[in-house]
């Protein structure tokens, strides 16, 4: 009689001890599966106007350092950019599209737009200035020389701060299009001026970009300074409002890097200045 029981005894604890061993190893699995899970990466959108400079790699990679947080960095034309953000496809952007912007924020897309940097838009031509821009009061007027001469000015399309500022400019100057005006398809920034240099012609740039290829096109400053050509580039944060998912957290950790001594030392990557 009791070598029966054990037996059936036996019979029951095998099957019970797989069971827990089973379980146990699920349980270990669960485990390290929940530590090892990495956090979404934090996603910067930002204009593609500040490529080619190694900023915004050196912000990105500090901030991943002090953090711990993996970013994400994206980089469009200015009108993709707050495109990515009205579609919560970003946690934070950087864009020099002030209308546009200020739109985004009224309709609860963004929140604490804040000024981040700061440069010049420069308008550049011809050695020789053959349309005597140099010595115009104002950009507006300015513009009204190459025009009136039929001189090359050449004007981004691509969605950019410069392309819409250099619009604006063109309206507020009222002027059309004129038989000068061309349109640079493609390379941004770097593409128009290489565009105008070999053109004879102008254009309308940011003064960080024109200094750093200053050495390699044929191009004068001509205006620059003042009210009107002022750069200015903001930062802005997804609101959880339209997109819960949005990591609130870490964009605002961002954002409060970007205003710190630490983030303006890169500055000398470009021309840029704090904003006044």
């Amino acid at each position: 009689m009791v070598d029966g029981t054990a037996n059936w005894m036996a019979g029951i604890r095998f099957p019970v001890l797989l069971a827990a061993m089973a379980a146990l190893l699920l349980a270990m699995v669960l485990t390290t599966g929940c530590e090892g899970t990495e956090r979404p990466p934090l996603v910067l959108a930002a204009t593609r106007d500040l490529e080619g400079f190694g900023i915004l790699e050196a912000w990105t990679g500090e901030f991943a350092k002090r953090s711990g947080r993996r970013v994400e960095l994206v980089t469009a034309s200015d009108l993709e950019v707050l495109d990515m953000g009205r579609h919560g496809e970003c946690d934070l952007l950087i864009t020099h599209l002030d209308w546009e912007e200020e739109r985004l924020e009224r309709n609860g897309f963004v929140d604490m737009r804040t000024e981040v940097m700061r440069d010049d838009f420069l308008l550049v031509g011809p050695p020789g200035d053959p349309a005597g821009a140099g010595q115009a009061g104002d950009v507006y007027e300015a513009l009204k020389r190459i025009a009136a001469g039929g001189h090359v000015l050449v004007a981004r399309s691509d969605g950019s701060g410069v392309a819409a500022a250099l619009d604006i400019m063109r309206r507020r100057a009222s002027l059309s299009d004129f038989p000068g005006w061309k349109t640079s398809a493609k390379g941004g920034m770097e593409g128009a001026l290489r565009q105008a240099s070999q053109e004879g012609g102008y254009t309308l740039c940011d003064g960080s970009t024109y200094r750093r290829l200053a050495g390699e096109v044929r191009l004068e400053v001509l205006l620059q300074g003042g009210e009107n050509l002022v750069n200015s580039y903001r930062v802005m944060v997804v609101t959880t409002l339209a997109y819960p998912d949005t990591d609130r957290e870490g964009a605002e950790e961002f954002v409060r890097y970007l205003l710190s001594g630490e983030a303006r030392r890169h500055f000398g990557l470009g021309d840029w200045r704090p904003p006044e």
